[in-house]
Formats: C-alpha cells, structure tokens, sequence
C-alpha cells in the first residue's frame, strides 16, 4: 500500500474513559494513525484536562461550549495533517486490522472518497455498517442485530459515520459535514453528496469496530427528523422533489403516527420549525451542490431504498410495494 497519512479524530462529550479505551485500540493498530485529534466539546473540558500531555494526542478547544458533533468533527478535520480522515466515535474500539483494510479501499482506487467499517455490538452482532438510506431521507443502521457479516469491500450508498475514513480533500472540497445538523444523518449526508458528485463509497465488512452505541432518548427525533428533511430539500434536484412530492408526504404522514403513538410529536414540530427558519441556508446548501453534482438523481435513485425496513412503522408493509412502483415511475420518467 502507497505511504499515506492518517489522523484520526474523536469528538468527546462525556466519558473520557471511553475516549481512553478508543485511544488505545488506535494506537494498537496495524496501520496506526499518524495523529489522534480530540475534539473536546463538553464546557467543562474535563476530557483536555485528562489528555492533556499524553503522547501522540493532540487537543481541540472547542470554545467552551457544545457544537455537536458535526461541530466538533469539523473543528478537529480544520486542525487535522493527515491525507486520510478517520472518523471514529468515542464509543468505539477498532479491531487491529481496521484502519489498515480501510485504508486499502482509499489507496487503490482515486475514486474511492469514504470507507466505512462493520460495526458491531457488545455481543458480536451486528450493530451498523453499509447503512440504507430510503428515497425520502430515512436512514437506519444496515443488518442490525443480525450475525456478523464477512465478505469482500463493495460499493455502498452510505456508511456509518461510527468508524468511517475520508479522504481529506474531497472532505474539504464538498463542504465536510453540515454544522447545522449537530449530531445524526451527518454520515449519511456527506456519502450522498460524495456519491453526487462522482465519488465512490465503499463498506468494509472485515474492517470491524466495537460500538457499545447508548440511546440518546427521545430528543434525539427533533436531530433525527429535522436533519432527515434538510438532507432532502437540499441533495435532490428540484424536478426530483417535485416529482417525489407525493411519496414524500406519505411518508410524513406515516412518521407523524409513528411521533404519536411514541410521544415525540413536540419534537416533531420543532424539526419543522427549524427547518422553516433555515430557508436560505438551505438555499445556499442547494446552490453548493448544484456546483458539485457530476451524477444526476436518475442514476442515483437506483441505489436509494425503495422500501421502509424501520421496525414499528405504521403501514409499511402495506405502502412499500407503492413506494417501490412509484420510485421506478419517476427513475424510468427521468432517463426518457
């Protein structure tokens, strides 16, 4: 494999001590990362103060308060030396051979932007890893709780952002992760902007990494939900939204059940409230892409999930075969 550099960078919050054990896993690799960047975002700074001299490590002030993680990754990317980006959640420990088999994917093939890792629970199932993202937004986590997967790298849609490696120019030229979204879909964002503009993105099924994922509660919907619409109204071309309109409106529908009978309706609202305030934003996010699209929705469409696979949902056994019928209509429409 062609001499590269690596920096891996962590955004931390809480638990230093998993920040710690992520350290360590690091610095055991095969193909160790030439700098570990921690982005520190509590305002306490706790987690500096306890890193504060540990060799191969590298703090960044993230002003005192919480950005996120978009914020804070992308605090830690601006700072960051390495040809390769490996993105790594706190609450994750890489296997030994992880970075080294992701780092293949990027030094064989140009064209190849992201490569992403299996992840895996405590248990050795499957935690997330080649991660579908629907024709309207909605992502999930690829095989969850099934057995762990083996088999060679392939192209994917999207991959988890939990241990994902990028290459650091095309992380700056796209824009990195939108700092607006704060945490979630940010992974599942930046791999479609990739795949839009030409670029590969690959799933590493031996590349493994150990996520003890906790759940952020139910105010994670107002992130999960208001970032699901901002990825739509600004990646699709507008023909595409508008042609998409009616599914996309079924889908909300079937959401705003799934927000009541879970009772997280309020934070339903609140996604559309941030999105209504945030129309020249999307505006300008919109214009960047227009300038980055080399691949039009037609062709990527066929990669998206036609069908709901989300648990509980509220009639989706029921509208999947009309979402899967529709989305071919507006692909075949599309191509003529």
């Amino acid at each position: 494999m062609p001499s590269t550099t690596i920096s891996a960078l962590i955004v931390a919050y809480e638990d230093p001590e998993a920040v710690q054990r992520c350290i360590a896993s690091l610095q055991r690799q095969t193909l160790p990362p030439t700098e570990i960047v921690v982005a520190d975002n509590h305002p306490s700074g706790h987690t500096a103060r306890l890193l504060n001299g540990q060799p191969g490590v590298r703090v960044v002030n993230c002003g005192g308060q919480n950005t996120g993680y978009t914020g804070g990754a992308e605090r830690a990317a601006e700072s960051a030396s390495g040809e390769l980006l490996f993105f790594i959640n706190p609450d994750a420990t890489p296997a030994p051979e992880c970075l080294q088999q992701l780092a293949n994917e990027l030094t064989s093939d140009p064209s190849v932007v992201v490569a992403g890792a299996q992840a895996l629970m405590p248990d050795g199932r499957t935690n997330a890893g080649e991660n579908p993202v629907h024709v309207s937004g909605l992502s999930w986590c690829g095989r969850y709780l099934q057995p762990r997967e083996t088999g060679a790298p392939r192209d994917a849609f999207a991959v988890s952002g939990c241990a994902m490696l990028v290459r650091a120019s095309a992380f700056a030229r796209l824009g990195g992760f939108r700092d607006r979204f704060f945490m979630y879909y940010d992974d599942s964002d930046f791999c479609w902007r990739a795949r839009m503009a030409g670029n590969r993105v690959r799933y590493c099924p031996n590349a493994l990494v150990e996520h003890d994922y906790a759940d952020k509660g139910a105010h994670k919907w107002l992130w999960v939900e208001r970032n699901r619409l901002w990825m739509v109204l600004t990646n699709y071309e507008r023909a595409t939204l508008i042609r998409m309109t009616p599914l996309l409106l079924a889908v909300e529908a079937m959401m705003w059940a799934a927000a009541l009978a879970g009772g997280w309706w309020r934070y339903k609202v609140r996604s559309y409230h941030d999105v209504a305030r945030s129309v020249a934003w999307m505006r300008f996010q919109r214009k960047l892409n227009r300038y980055h699209r080399r691949i039009p929705d037609s062709e990527l469409l066929p990669a998206m999930a036609a069908e709901l696979r989300v648990g509980p949902m509220p009639l989706q056994r029921l509208i999947n075969p009309l979402m899967r019928g529709y989305v071919h209509l507006i692909v075949k429409r599309a191509r003529t």
